[in-house]
C-alpha cells in the first residue's frame, strides 16, 4: 500500500470508530432499562456490563487523532476484542453459569492480588504497607471462602481438591477461547458478520503486531520513518475497534430486542455496514486511490 491508500485506510476506519460509536449512543438509554431476569441474573448484568464497557471504550477511542495514538488504540483494539470474545461465551451458555464464574472470577481476582501483595513483604519479613494491613483481617476472614469457589469453578485437573486462581475465568487462554466459538454455528454466525473472519485466524494474523504496539518491546513500528506504516497500523485499529464494538452489540441484540423494536434496530445495524463502505469508497476517492 502506498501512502494515499494507508491514509484513506486510516481516515476510513476512523469514519467507522465515530459512525459505530453513535449507533451505539443512541442504544444506550434502551440498555439502561434492561431489567436482570432472576434465574439468569449474574449472566444478563455480566452482557450487560461488557456491552457499557464495549461503549465506554468506542467514545474513548473516536478522541484519539494522531498518530501517536496507535498506542492507545491498540490497547482499545486488545480490550476490545477481549470483552466481545466474554460476551459471546457468556451469552452462549443459557443458564447462570458462566455469567457467575465471570463475576467470582473478578471476586477471586482481587482475593490474589491481596494475596501477591501479602507474599512479596512477609516472604522478605517487611511489614505490609498499611492500606493493606488495615484489610488483613477481612481478607483472612474472605479467603477460606474464596479457596471453596475456586475448587469448585477452577480445580486442578491433576488434584481436583486444588485449585488456581486462573489467568482468565474460562481458565483457558484467548485463543482456545475463540477457537471454540468459531466451532459454534450461531456465534461463527455473528464473528463472520462483524468481523469477516474467524476470530482464530484474527488472533494468529493481528494480535501479535497488536501487542508489539502496547508492549515495551521494539518489534513494532517503532523506528521507521514510513508514515504509511504508521497509518496502516492506526487504520486497522480503528476498523477493528468498529468491528468489535458491532459484534458486541450484535450479541446483545440477539439478546434483548423483541418485536418491532428488534426488528428496527436490526435494520439500522445492517445499515451501518453499507455506511462504513461508503465511508471507505469516499475516503479513497479523496486522497485519489
Amino acid at each position: 500500500m502506498n501512502t494515499n491508500e494507508t491514509q484513506a485506510f486510516m481516515v476510513a476506519g476512523k469514519g467507522s470508530v465515530k459512525l459505530v460509536f453513535e449507533y451505539l449512543d443512541q442504544l444506550y438509554p434502551i440498555v439502561e432499562t434492561i431489567k436482570p431476569r432472576p434465574n439468569v441474573a449474574d449472566r444478563d448484568i455480566a452482557i450487560i456490563r461488557l456491552w457499557m464497557r464495549a461503549r465506554h471504550w468506542l467514545g474513548t477511542v473516536t478522541r484519539l487523532d494522531r498518530l501517536a495514538d496507535i498506542q492507545a488504540a491498540s490497547v482499545a483494539y486488545r480490550t476490545l476484542l477481549e470483552l466481545a470474545v466474554d460476551m459471546m461465551l457468556v451469552a452462549k451458555d443459557q443458564t447462570n453459569e458462566a455469567g457467575l464464574r465471570l463475576t467470582l472470577w473478578a471476586e477471586s481476582e482481587r482475593v490474589k492480588h491481596f494475596e501477591n501483595v501479602v507474599h512479596h513483604y512477609q516472604s522478605r519479613n517487611l511489614p505490609l504497607p498499611q492500606q493493606f494491613a488495615e484489610n488483613l483481617e477481612s481478607h483472612n476472614t474472605v479467603r477460606p471462602a474464596m479457596e471453596t469457589i475456586r475448587k469448585h469453578h477452577w480445580p486442578l485437573k491433576k488434584d481436583p481438591t486444588k485449585a488456581k486462581h486462573p489467568e482468565r475465568w474460562t481458565a483457558n487462554n484467548l485463543f482456545d477461547d475463540m477457537v471454540s466459538l468459531d466451532e459454534s454455528p450461531q456465534e461463527e454466525a455473528f464473528i463472520m458478520t462483524c468481523v469477516r473472519m474467524p476470530l482464530s485466524a484474527l488472533y494468529r494474523e493481528e494480535i501479535k503486531p497488536v501487542n508489539w504496539c502496547v508492549h515495551s518491546g521494539v518489534a513494532g513500528p517503532w523506528g521507521t520513518t514510513e508514515v504509511g506504516v504508521l497509518q496502516y497500523f492506526l487504520g486497522n485499529a480503528y476498523d477493528r475497534c468498529a468491528d468489535f464494538g458491532l459484534l458486541c452489540t450484535m450479541v446483545l441484540l440477539n439478546e434483548y430486542a423483541k418485536g418491532d423494536v428488534a426488528a428496527k434496530l436490526l435494520e439500522d445495524f445492517m445499515l451501518l455496514g453499507r455506511k462504513r463502505n461508503e465511508l471507505t469508497a469516499k475516503a479513497r476517492e479523496q486522497f485519489g486511490v
